[in-house]
């Protein structure tokens, strides 16, 4: 089972769509959260997975077909927490991380 496919992912993408209205982080369009995605800034990585921060509300146009806008993502990010916090998530992006089943129970519980 990929992350993507657990309980604690389905949990955490409806918390994000619902912490942020229904509305596109990078193009601000607004609709039912049923029908947006849970974007990451950082795509590939597991460390960063469950990370509210950069995770965000997108539209499947920004998050799919324009492969998370991340230009926008990236300036808007930037003005919310500095480039230096920034660069400091990028680091800990790339460090590995293996989410046990009892970790992705706790995620799954924390979201209920």
């Amino acid at each position: 089972m990929t992350l993507k496919q657990s309980k604690a992912w389905k949990r955490f993408s409806l918390f994000v769509r619902t912490r942020d209205k229904g509305i596109c982080y990078t193009c601000g369009k607004k609709d039912d959260i049923r029908a947006m995605d849970a974007g990451h800034y950082f795509h590939r990585s597991a460390m960063m997975f469950f990370h509210p921060l950069f995770v965000r509300c997108q539209c499947v146009r920004c998050n799919r077909w324009l492969h998370g806008n991340l230009g926008i993502y990236t300036r808007k990010l930037v003005e919310e927490i500095g480039l230096e916090e920034l660069k400091r998530a990028e680091i800990k992006s790339k460090e590995y991380k293996k989410w046990s089943p009892k970790e992705l129970k706790a995620i799954e519980l924390k979201y209920m």
